[in-house]
C-alpha cells in the first residue's frame, strides 16, 4: 500500500471531512473535504496517465503555495509516477538545468498563461541501466538538498520508505482525525514527513491567505488549531503580534527548518503560553528526532531519538566516540527506517 492508497482509505472513512482548508486572500475559505480531495487528485491523475505519465517517470511539478500545489502532487503520486517539486520562484534559465539534471520525463504546471503538463521524450536515465534500476526501486519522490556539503544531491525516496518513514514519525507526533496543522513552510521543500503525513492520518491542514501574523493566527483562531509547524523566523513573526488573537487549542507548536534560537522560543512562549518544540528534519532521513521531554527547560536541543533510530557519533578514525556527553564531537550516524532510497 502506498501513502495514496492510505489516504483513498481516509476518505472512505470520513469522506465530509474537512481535509484541506485555504484562507484566501479577497475573503472566505475553500473546504476540501476528504472525499472531494480524493475526487480531484484522481482527475488529474486520469489526466496525466492519458497525457503519456507512466509508473516510475519523474514528473516536476511546479505550481504555487496552496491547495492546488497538494492536488496536483498527489495526482502525480496517484498517477504511479515519481513527484519531483520544483520552487515557484525558479528562473527559466534554472528551470532548463534543473529539468536536464534530474531527467524530467514531464512537467506539471499548475497556475499562470503556462498551466499544463508537458511530456519529454526521451530525457535520459539517472542510472546506468536506462532507468530499470530507477524504477525497481518504485520511486515516489525526489528532491535536492540544501547543499550544506557544498554538493546539493538529489535525494530519492521509495513508495516503502516513505510509508515507513511516517510511521516512525507519527510515534513521536501521534497526528490523529482529531489534528487541525497550521502550515506556513513551502511545499516545495516540505512535503513527506508533514503534508503527506496529516493526510494519512486523518487531519486537516490550515493554508493561510498569508504568512503575515494576522492572517495565519485568525485562520488557526477560527479553526482551532492544534499543531502549527513552522521555522523560527515565522515563530519570531507570530511572537510579536499584538492582537488578541491566541492559540487556545494548541497542543504542539513545532519548529524546524533551521536552528531554533532561545531568545525565539522564550518569546513565543511569553506570547502564546505554548513551549516550542524543535524537530530535525533531515530529507535524507525523516524525523529522527524530536524534542518533546524538554522543549520548554532545553528549547534548543533536538531532542532524544524516536523510538525507531539509532543515533550515535562517531570520531575520525570511524569508531564511536566513547563516553559522550555535551563536551564532544563527532559525525552523526543515523541508522532506521525510511532512510533515502538513493543519491
Amino acid at each position: 500500500m502506498t501513502v495514496v492508497d492510505a489516504i483513498r482509505e481516509r476518505a472512505r472513512a470520513q469522506p465530509q471531512s474537512a481535509a484541506l482548508v485555504e484562507a484566501r486572500r479577497d475573503g472566505g475559505d475553500r473546504r476540501l473535504a476528504y472525499a472531494e480531495l480524493v475526487e480531484s487528485f484522481e482527475t488529474r491523475a486520469r489526466e496525466l496517465t492519458a497525457a503519456g505519465l507512466a509508473t516510475g517517470d519523474r514528473c516536476g511539478l511546479l505550481a504555487p503555495q496552496g491547495s492546488e500545489f497538494i492536488e496536483a502532487a498527489l495526482g502525480i503520486l496517484a498517477a504511479g509516477a515519481c513527484l519531483v517539486p520544483i520552487p515557484d520562484d525558479i528562473g527559466p534559465n534554472a528551470l532548463a538545468a534543473f529539468r536536464q539534471r534530474t531527467r524530467l520525463h514531464g512537467l506539471l504546471r499548475v497556475g499562470g498563461s503556462e498551466a499544463g503538463f508537458s511530456r519529454f521524450p526521451d530525457p535520459g536515465a539517472v542510472d546506468g541501466s536506462d532507468d530499470r534500476d530507477y524504477r525497481d526501486l518504485r520511486p515516489a519522490y525526489l528532491r535536492f538538498t540544501s547543499g550544506t556539503t557544498s554538493a546539493r544531491k538529489g535525494v530519492l525516496l521509495s513508495h516503502p520508505g516513505i510509508q515507513a518513514r511516517l510511521d516512525a514519525a507519527n510515534r513521536g507526533l501521534a497526528i490523529g482525525p482529531e489534528d487541525r496543522i497550521v502550515w506556513v513552510l513551502p511545499l516545495a521543500h516540505h512535503f513527506v514527513v508533514s503534508i503527506l503525513l496529516y493526510l494519512r492520518e486523518g487531519a486537516r491542514v490550515l493554508l493561510p491567505a498569508s504568512h503575515l501574523a494576522r492572517s495565519v493566527l485568525e485562520l488557526a483562531e477560527r479553526e482551532a488549531a492544534t499543531v502549527l509547524y513552522a521555522s523560527p523566523y515565522h515563530l519570531r513573526v507570530f511572537a510579536k503580534d499584538t492582537s488578541e488573537l491566541s492559540l487556545p487549542s494548541l497542543r504542539l507548536a513545532i519548529s524546524t527548518a533551521s536552528g531554533l534560537a532561545e531568545d525565539a522560543a522564550t518569546a513565543f512562549r511569553a506570547r502564546f503560553g505554548h513551549a516550542v518544540t524543535q524537530a530535525l528534519g533531515i530529507i535524507e532521513v525523516g524525523l529522527p528526532a524530536i524534542n518533546l521531554a524538554r522543549a520548554e527547560s532545553k528549547p534548543e536541543s533536538v531532542g532524544a531519538p524516536l523510538p525507531d533510530y539509532d543515533v550515535w557519533l562517531r570520531d575520525e578514525e570511524g569508531a564511536p566516540v566513547r563516553d559522550p556527553g555535551p563536551e564532544r564531537t563527532g559525525e552523526v550516524c543515523i541508522r532506521g527506517p525510511g532512510l533515502l532510497a538513493a543519491y
